[in-house]
């Protein structure tokens, strides 16, 4: 077997192991449902977080619905929670055409419960965002939508207004952990391929600076860690001080992240070691909690 193979066997029977003895009921509803919330264990952080409302009447809205999947799961999970959740037309990603949410899931999902609204619209179209929950707010709020750093942080801008006190908000996978970036395609003004990547760290003995990613959710949300300040260049004034005056804490949880095996061995770049304790197999999570 090649050597990185068993590498990565080795550590897949491990993170198996070791994640079958942490399964919370959320892990075991979303294998059920086939979510990669589950073997990317964010479940196991959502649990966490949610269990004291599992039985509660509240409302959750999940922003992007791909094949319905994790609404159904959510729809099981909060036995008297109403689930309210929203997609897209357009392709996943503005380079390509593929488009991967089918309208005729909106009535799969109706049909699946009466619990479950869903709608068609842009995470980050403000008006029809402020039109369709005009009369709702929000318990939980989590952002699997289009990954891409203007809409999420649109997104947050727009919709954090609809968060009730205490309420929480997810961003999903946040996708430009900075010192990674190696021709990545989500959405940050700074891009550079592998090529150019590496060779700045051969002839610097430095990844590039993290100030080159202002504009990204990850730079954004750590600026607030750092300052207690929010600002994001995709926001107005208004909105960037209503998140300053708003946002109770940011908790970043980041699993272990790296590219190539040869890369890391060959050529002594970094590994991003994963947050102390995280149980994360693949991605990032951004907890924004409200006041």
């Amino acid at each position: 077997m090649h050597l990185r193979a068993l590498h990565h066997l080795k550590n897949n029977i491990f993170n198996f192991l070791t994640f079958k003895k942490k399964l919370t009921p959320l892990c075991k509803i979303a294998f059920k449902y086939d979510t990669d919330k589950g073997k990317h264990r964010y479940t196991y952080y959502y649990h966490k977080l949610f269990k004291d409302s599992r039985k509660k009447s509240i409302n959750i809205l999940e922003l992007g619905i791909y094949k319905g999947h994790s609404i159904k799961m959510w729809d099981e999970y909060f036995e008297k929670g109403n689930i309210y959740c929203l997609d897209h037309l357009s392709p996943e990603n503005p380079l390509t055409e593929n488009i991967i949410f089918n309208e005729n899931t909106i009535q799969e999902l109706e049909n699946h419960s009466p619990k479950i609204s869903a709608y068609i619209c842009s995470q980050n179209e403000e008006d029809s965002l402020n039109t369709i929950f005009k009369s709702l707010s929000f318990d939980f709020i989590v952002d699997d939508a289009s990954h891409f750093q203007k809409e999420s942080l649109q997104s947050l801008g727009i919709l954090f207004k609809k968060l009730n006190k205490g309420g929480i908000y997810i961003i999903e996978d946040m996708c430009t952990l900075w010192g990674f970036q190696t021709g990545s395609n989500w959405g940050q003004k700074f891009n550079t391929n592998k090529k150019e990547w590496l060779d700045h760290f051969l002839n610097t003995g430095e990844l590039y600076d993290a100030k080159l990613f202002s504009d990204t959710i990850h730079y954004v949300l750590m600026n607030f860690i750092e300052t207690n300040l929010f600002y994001s260049e995709y926001l107005s004034e208004v909105d960037n001080e209503y998140l300053t005056e708003n946002i109770d804490y940011i908790e970043i949880i980041n699993s272990p992240q790296e590219r190539e095996l040869e890369i890391h061995d060959n050529f002594n770049v970094p590994r991003e070691p994963a947050s102390v304790g995280s149980t994360l197999t693949a991605g990032s999570l951004a907890i924004i909690r409200k006041k």
